[in-house]
């Protein structure tokens, strides 16, 4: 999809712009795909850390040390503040709480995402 853009200097920076406005739709199209796709897998990892919080009637201060994580971190967790939270950061908490990760399913959502694969 970069090849559809043409780049050139201006006022001494570099520029890349669409000539095709949908191009740059296209663009902003998927990557607001893949953003709600990982706010939706984040949205996940923090529910399962709170079920395991609550299956085993930890408090904070305990979920917290077992998890090496500060309180405030889990509060944020709890109140789901997403920004505040790596995909990475909260499969450690979960590996941490002795829970097993694994992909169940990863689907083909359109046959660009095959093309565009080690493009990068």
């Amino acid at each position: 999809m970069l090849d559809q853009f043409e780049v050139f200097e201006e006022d001494g920076a570099f520029v890349a712009r669409s000539p095709d406005e949908g191009a740059a739709a296209a663009m902003k199209a998927d990557s607001d795909r893949m953003m709600s796709a990982k706010l939706a897998l984040k949205a996940h990892l923090m529910a399962e850390v709170v079920v395991w919080i609550e299956a085993n009637d930890f408090g904070l201060a305990q979920a917290a040390q077992r998890l090496g994580v500060t309180t405030t971190r889990l509060s944020d967790l709890r109140d789901k503040e997403f920004a505040a939270f790596t995909i990475d950061a909260l499969i450690d908490m979960l590996l941490k709480a002795g829970k097993h990760i694994g992909i169940a399913q990863i689907t083909r959502l359109d046959a660009r995402a095959d093309e565009n694969v080690g493009k990068h």
